[in-house]
């Protein structure tokens, strides 16, 4: 289902963004626009502006902006259609009923199906639990402590000792065997034989942010040892495990400063019984990339808790790397060998449970407890060091990087070159940006209007930081140049605000990391390399801002083009972000030809052929803002233009 670009201007222009934005956050105001807390980080000062004039909002933290149906969408996390249709009842304003193509109507409608079954059978399993029949499953739940109001909170239930119960019921009340098979309670056996997936098992749904069931965990009951102790559903139609958190419809009103990942689903209710509420857990897989993105929503900081034998601090271990590369604050609840969340809470009661959490250990403090057998070695040290700097690495943010680098330092005593030698070793291995000099010198070619300026040999800085010949390699040539001009600029907070520019003008980690610098500097020195981090003892990458940077007036000097010479800041900002947003549709029609190329589906190619339109049509608006540019510069008419 598609919308004319006319409808959705129309909602937007009816609606009021202040209004929309203050049914999801508190809004105050502050001159002729409103502040609130941002949604989108863990925010404490208001850092999210909303335009009422502009109808737009930017948070100038996060660099999260939009309209109000982009809001609505990102707060939620529902498609832009369905945010678009849930903006415009708020106004009341009937959206046009849109002609579906065959496709659109026959997934929708198969959605559908698929997500009524999925409720019915939810609701039938939850009646089978309080029946005669499934008397033993209602036993073990009481036997682990749970109440009937916490076992009907989470619509907990019993699938019954039976191959065809489930089925039986669907289609008496006429669901066919296609939608049961597409929800994924029906397996089809190599014979033929359609069957219930869930036989004498506890039932857990699985329900997605809005509340509706969308799979199954089933844990098992017998003592069968050729029995999986838990069988999930597999991914479907509505349901994509990679993309799903257990709990989060109960915990996303109170995830506040953290939320707390568990293992399993049977740890997370028993937290909730005893009123700790912000409680997620994994869909039987560890921690995705996605699943930690979706914790970025609602908060920055995660905390791990898993069970204290190896297998727990194993999974904890590998969830902490992917909870930190996606950018939050990590720390991890450490409890005793043999001892599990549910354990804990019903043998010693919620205050020493509140206890470990209160007492949560920083990634490094977990590795070294869980490496301190072999840390007072010398091969120990260097493995657990390489081991600490790699993640650390990888944290997106130089500032929390910088601090966890010195409180390694000091933990393991290391001197600053041993940092240092690992450090390169990290950051120098294995470059996922870097291009290579036949792409490098094309670039050169095509961007002739972007400063061609000398690679970096050796600086020194007052650390003894090593900057590589390569050592801005990662950088395109107009993101090298963007990085230059705002380092020398005597208002770059004014420049970074009236340009828009934000962590996506970079495609690379050292781009985004050296733009979280400036900007962050930039609030309160001007120019930036005034600030303390440049002065004081500066690590790696306030070192090399420095040594990009250059006056300005030799900027202007060393530009290629003669009609750049002598032209404002301004002008030489809209040249380079304009080459760098034409770089981007570059890549992006690249991209959406290579998508073409490698599917066969119809409807698939259609709405890439339309992508790449648009594409061709912005790069040749590119290049004719950018003709109409040379020409303005050499005083010609551009009137008929």
């Amino acid at each position: 289902m598609k919308y004319p670009s006319h409808i959705i201007d129309e909602v937007l222009s009816r609606a009021d963004i202040v209004n929309i934005i203050s049914g999801y956050i508190e809004l105050r105001r502050s001159g002729a626009n409103y502040k609130g807390i941002c949604p989108f980080h863990n925010d404490n000062d208001p850092s999210m502006v909303v335009s009422p004039t502009k109808q737009i909002f930017k948070c100038f933290v996060c660099q999260e902006g939009g309209n109000a149906i982009s809001f609505v969408q990102k707060y939620t996390g529902i498609s832009f259609i369905e945010a678009l249709q849930t903006v415009a009842k708020s106004i009341g304003y009937e959206l046009p009923k849109q002609e579906q193509t065959q496709y659109e109507k026959s997934k929708n409608d198969i959605r559908d199906q698929v997500k009524d079954a999925l409720t019915y059978t939810a609701n039938f399993y939850h009646q089978k639990l309080f029946s005669p029949e499934g008397k033993h499953a209602l036993d073990y739940l009481l036997k682990r402590g749970l109440t009937e109001d916490i076992i009907k909170k989470f619509n907990l239930g019993y699938a019954p000792d039976s191959w065809d119960a489930t089925k039986n019921e669907l289609m008496r009340l006429n669901f066919t065997e296609e939608t049961l098979l597409e929800a994924r309670v029906l397996s089809r056996s190599s014979k033929g034989t359609v069957f219930d997936v869930f036989r004498n098992r506890l039932m857990f749904p699985i329900r997605d942010y809005m509340g509706h069931t969308i799979a199954f965990g089933g844990r098992k009951l017998d003592e069968d040892p050729q029995s999986p102790k838990y069988i999930n559903s597999p991914d479907s139609i509505v349901y994509n495990k990679s993309h799903v958190l257990f709990g989060l419809y109960d915990a996303k009103r109170e995830i506040k400063e953290n939320v707390i990942l568990v293992e399993g689903y049977m740890d997370l209710i028993a937290l909730h019984q005893f009123g700790i509420n912000n409680i997620v857990a994994p869909c039987g897989t560890a921690l995705t990339t996605e699943q930690a993105n979706i914790v970025k929503r609602y908060t920055k900081n995660m905390i791990l808790m898993y069970d204290g034998d190896n297998a727990g601090l194993k999974a904890a271990e590998r969830n902490l790397e992917i909870a930190i590369k996606a950018g939050l604050t990590t720390k991890t609840v450490i409890l005793p060998d043999g001892e599990d969340p549910d354990d804990i809470l019903r043998n010693r009661g919620v205050k020493a449970m509140q206890k470990f959490i209160n007492e949560a250990n920083n990634f490094i403090d977990f590795y070294l407890l869980r490496n301190r057998d072999i840390i007072n070695s010398p091969e120990g040290k260097a493995e657990i060091t390489r081991k600490l700097v790699g993640i650390i690495t990888s944290i997106p943010d130089s500032f929390v990087h910088d601090d966890y680098i010195q409180e390694l330092r000091s933990k393991l005593l290391l001197s600053d070159a041993q940092i240092q030698k690992v450090y390169e070793e990290k950051s120098y291995s294995a470059k996922p940006n870097v291009q290579s000099n036949n792409q490098r010198s094309s670039e050169r070619v095509q961007n002739n209007n972007i400063d061609n300026t000398p690679s970096i040999k050796v600086i020194i800085g007052d650390t003894g930081h090593l900057l590589p010949k390569d050592a801005t390699n990662d950088l395109s040539l107009a993101e090298l140049q963007l990085i230059k001009i705002l380092v020398n600029s005597e208002s770059t907070i004014d420049i970074i605000e009236e340009f828009d520019i934000n962590y996506q003008y970079f495609h690379s980690n050292l781009g985004e990391n050296l733009f979280s610098i400036i900007y962050e500097i930039s609030h309160d020195y001007n120019p930036i390399t005034k600030a303390p981090n440049f002065i004081n003892k500066p690590d790696y990458h306030h070192n090399l801002l420095l040594a990009i940077s250059i006056p300005m007036e030799d900027l202007n000097a060393n530009w290629t083009i003669n009609r750049n010479r002598n032209r404002t800041t301004k002008e030489l900002l809209n040249t380079v972000i304009a080459e760098i947003i034409r770089n981007k549709l570059k890549n992006q029609k690249q991209q959406l030809e290579m998508g073409l190329h490698n599917t066969s589906n119809p409807e698939n190619r259609h709405d890439i052929l339309v992508n790449i339109n648009k594409m061709n049509i912005n790069l040749m608006e590119k290049d004719m803002l950018q003709f109409k540019d040379e020409l303005l510069s050499n005083d010609e008419d551009v009137s008929d233009i």
